[in-house]
């Protein structure tokens, strides 16, 4: 069904509400772990005091600028991620094949861009 109104739709944002939604399906059907050598090339801290890290084989976000809660990213592919209710993270290599900024898709269907802060990482 999901798909279908996807094929349908012209609205770029009503298009960004349905992936977030399918995408969302995914995560019951990834593996609960990755490997921990994948998951270190996605950490450091990202524009907006996003600072991601590995701890006990799994992949965390503290947000620095939200009471530093942190919060436990669920795996829906190697590099998409569940961060929390309304928000899902993909990070994104650049021309040198290192994992230099996010994007993040937000359930209503808005796209927005984060660059890594520490390059060095």
């Amino acid at each position: 069904a999901f798909t279908d109104l996807l094929l349908k739709t012209k609205d770029d944002m009503e298009k960004g509400a349905i992936t977030w939604e399918l995408n969302n399906l995914k995560i019951s059907e990834t593996p609960g772990h990755l490997d921990p050598l994948v998951l270190k090339n996605y950490t450091g801290t990202y524009v907006g005091g996003l600072d991601f890290y590995v701890s006990d084989q799994k992949l965390f976000c503290k947000n620095s600028e939200r009471d530093s809660s942190v919060l436990e990213l669920k795996p829906i592919s190697e590099a998409l991620f569940l961060l929390d209710e309304k928000t899902q993270v993909k990070f994104e290599k650049d021309a040198t094949g290192n994992y230099s900024k996010i994007k993040l898709f937000w359930r209503n269907g808005m796209i927005t861009e984060k660059e890594k802060v520490d390059l060095n990482i």
